[in-house]
């Protein structure tokens, strides 16, 4: 992954090492930074091939509930880059909730 600012002002700083094989694992937040990130990420110039999102505090209502921080990435982000389904953890809605 390059250095890189997207024209919403987003900053991937890789001034790491990156000369081993390495995963970027991200954790999504919800509410109005989700639509951010989701209008800003696409404009990145990274390897998506090595990413792994995860939810950090997804609600427990289904996937394609307007309150759903997962359908905001999924309609916002997911659809204008080449991140696949398995790279994806989402919350496991066969698990009851409290």
């Amino acid at each position: 992954m390059k250095n890189s600012t997207s024209s919403h002002g987003l900053q991937i700083d890789a001034s790491k090492d990156r000369t081993r094989k390495s995963l970027e694992c991200l954790c999504f937040l919800g509410g109005s930074l989700a639509t951010y990130l989701a209008q800003g990420l696409p404009a990145i110039e990274t390897d998506w091939s090595k990413w792994r999102v995860y939810f950090c505090d997804e609600r427990y209502v289904p996937l394609d509930h307007a309150d759903s921080t997962y359908r905001v990435y999924k309609e916002g982000l997911m659809t204008k880059v080449p991140l696949k389904e398995e790279q994806i953890y989402k919350i496991n809605m066969d698990v009851p909730g409290k």
